[in-house]
């Protein structure tokens, strides 16, 4: 009885919480699309009305909203919706991974909480709650990064589908498609999480083939198929943000460059603190990994998933700091976008993964795992302050 109780209450927070997000949300994109609060919003605006043409899926869904008799008020509508999917996506992910009751409250408080991820603020390293050292953070000032990332969850959660099922000699044909449709969207919305995405998934892929001795080859060409279908809008959209015939103001002359300059600062620059950078970033998903690794050690339970969430994690932030576009846009930092959105995700499987461990009776340790709930709870409560310092207007991108 007494758990239903808190059940029923942790419904009724999440639901209040859901409530007050949508209201700030929706207060927070008026400010963006108004021009009021610095964002990128703007620029993607200005391309839809001037009608040039857009490199981004959210071009089109910003043209759509101008058939509306309001249309920035629809375009605030189509942005509050994104975020809540997210945390919709985030909630079916943990739901399904744990085996949860769609009744119970913890998946939807979860959820919430990945939403907010971001670093733990240590202010002698750090001068602001956001910073260019900041890897995996929460922006709300870019309209692709917060599409990219709502479809990236569903990629996320079919790719572990299929990727059991495919362990297991089999195909699932319509996941496939959908998975196909739906990493195709997320390409076009925003390339970044591709970029990193597609290298771990080789990795699976050729772990996969090791595996099982070359014997699921077939199913492993098929699941290629849907990857190389995804790919052609990628490159259409690089032909409009490097073309500068295009007249936009995402246009460039040259392409994409390679440089150490970014990787070497970020070790060698304030006075070596790169290690207390990454620290705060990851202070929960390396808890998290160093306790399910001695119990995968033990025997005790399943370790893939963090492998892979590391793996996207490490990929990302291996091309941020050495991926630079020419001309223009070299200073922009595009390709931090993508650590973002593997941070997010890095960070959901380690809850889930600890939560399901710890349902599965897999972590003993009361005290243990409580620790790691603080450390994943100190992450998100970071980032709700920073929120809330966006909402007022002092903090945008520093």
């Amino acid at each position: 009885m007494l758990r239903k109780i808190f059940n029923y209450l942790g419904i009724g927070i999440a639901l209040a919480a859901l409530t007050v997000l949508s209201v700030q949300l929706f207060e927070l994109f008026r400010h963006y699309v108004n021009g009021e609060y610095g964002s990128d919003n703007c620029v993607h605006i200005k391309t839809v009305v001037e009608g040039r043409p857009g490199y981004s899926l959210v071009h089109k869904l910003f043209g759509f909203c101008f058939r509306f008799p309001d249309p920035y008020k629809a375009i605030v509508i189509l942005m509050t919706t994104m975020i809540i999917l997210t945390i919709v996506g985030h909630s079916i992910y943990i739901i399904r991974r744990t085996n949860a009751k769609i009744t119970d409250c913890v998946p939807y408080l979860v959820a919430i909480g990945v939403l907010f991820t971001s670093n733990v603020y240590i202010p002698s390293f750090f001068p602001h709650l956001y910073n260019h050292y900041t890897t995996v953070s929460q922006p709300w000032h870019n309209t692709t990064y917060i599409c990219m990332r709502v479809l990236s969850v569903f990629v996320l959660i079919l790719f572990f589908e299929i990727y059991e099922k495919v362990k297991s000699g089999k195909f699932p044909i319509v996941q496939g498609i959908l998975f196909c449709v739906i990493l195709t969207l997320c390409n076009s919305a925003k390339p970044n999480f591709f970029l990193a995405f597609a290298p771990m998934a080789l990795i699976a892929f050729i772990y996969l083939f090791i595996r099982e001795k070359g014997k699921n080859i077939l199913n492993l060409l098929k699941w290629g198929v849907c990857f190389l279908l995804s790919m052609p809008i990628i490159y259409y959209m690089s032909q409009i943000v490097y073309s500068t015939e295009s007249g936009s103001e995402e246009g460039s002359s040259a392409g994409l460059t390679i440089s150490t300059e970014a990787f070497m600062d970020f070790f060698a620059g304030d006075n070596g603190a790169a290690l207390i950078f990454e620290l705060s970033n990851l202070l929960f998903p390396l808890f998290v990994f160093i306790v399910l690794l001695v119990c995968a050690i033990q025997k005790k339970t399943e370790f893939s998933r963090i492998v892979w969430g590391f793996v996207l994690y490490i990929t990302a932030h291996m091309e941020q700091l050495l991926l630079v576009d020419g001309d223009k846009r070299a200073d922009d930092g595009n390709y931090a976008w993508g650590v973002y959105n593997a941070g997010i995700l890095l960070t959901l499987i380690c809850i889930t993964e600890w939560i399901r461990a710890y349902k599965k009776g897999q972590i003993h340790n009361k005290p243990l795992y409580f620790t790691g709930l603080v450390l994943f709870v100190l992450q998100s409560v970071c980032g709700i302050i920073y929120f809330v310092t966006v909402c007022r207007g002092i903090s945008y991108l520093v």
